[in-house]
């Protein structure tokens, strides 16, 4: 088990997603601010080659030798897959720079929630805060991918959404058919199954089908709105239709999939 008084330095990497160097170092400075933050291993994956702009951010330095630059391949989603591949580590942060970590203790929850080796990865409730075309705040709440809609129809087919949970399930952890993609804490050991993956699908479609193949083995994911982050980008706002493959579920699978997560028919009023 993964106990957040007994990691040593090097147990958990946050592998982070830099699109611009000013978010970069805005999300250093939260992930600094972290209660394990004299124990985690930051590595940074640009976007672009020129993603940060010149050097490292100062802020950086907070972490000393424990954070560098890895090599930037393909896009945005794929650099930072390719990346976890290869970074180690018993738990790894999966975050873009398009998330703020406003509470300290962010880090040590997942890790606890993760701490069970049937936990694939845990995440917290992620708000996205925008201002309307009518000058009004909107907020909607990322609590995850679960399935929204499944099909019957000449062969089983599942659909995977994100909808609003904003206030549905306050203080609360639930389980879900997949965590990110702007942030989710892995187990290290369920990142491995990245090596046992075909090199198609990409970016998006490849995280889904990581943590289903998760789930097939029998492994959690988890979102808790006990602490929350919140997000500079645009909700995903798209479900993703067969996210195993057109014609791979079979019903035994999709069985397997649906008594995995929170259903959002069980969550509505």
């Amino acid at each position: 088990a993964l106990d957040p008084a007994t990691i040593a330095p090097g147990d958990v990497v946050a592998l982070v997603l830099a699109h611009d160097a000013n978010r970069t170092a805005a999300l250093l400075e939260d992930l600094a601010a972290q209660s394990l933050a004299d124990r985690l291993t930051v590595r940074l994956s640009p976007v672009e080659p020129d993603a940060l702009g010149g050097p490292v951010p100062a802020v950086a330095t907070r972490f000393g030798e424990r954070c560098t630059v890895v090599a930037s391949t393909g896009s945005a989603m794929d650099a930072q897959l390719a990346a976890a591949r290869a970074v180690g580590g018993r738990a790894v942060l999966l975050v873009s720079d398009t998330v703020r970590l406003p509470d300290p203790a962010t880090l040590e929850t997942l890790l606890v929630l993760i701490g069970e080796p049937d936990v694939a990865s845990a995440s917290p409730l992620l708000i996205h805060q925008q201002i309307g075309a009518d000058g009004t705040q909107v907020t909607f709440s990322n609590g995850g991918w679960v399935p929204v809609r499944v099909s019957l129809q000449s062969a089983p087919t599942i659909v995977l959404g994100q909808p609003d949970w904003t206030d549905a399930l306050p203080n609360t952890t639930w389980p879900v058919l997949a965590t990110g993609p702007e942030i989710a804490l892995f187990r290290g050991d369920a990142l491995a199954l990245l090596e046992q993956m075909p090199p198609d699908p990409r970016g998006l479609a490849a995280l889904l089908r990581l943590a289903l193949a998760n789930s097939e083995a029998g492994r959690t994911h988890l979102v808790t709105s006990a602490v929350h982050a919140t997000s500079l980008a645009e909700p995903v706002g798209r479900d993703i239709p067969d996210p195993t493959g057109p014609g791979s579920l079979t019903p035994d699978r999709l069985g397997a999939l649906l008594s995995a997560a929170t259903m959002v028919r069980e969550i509505k009023g």
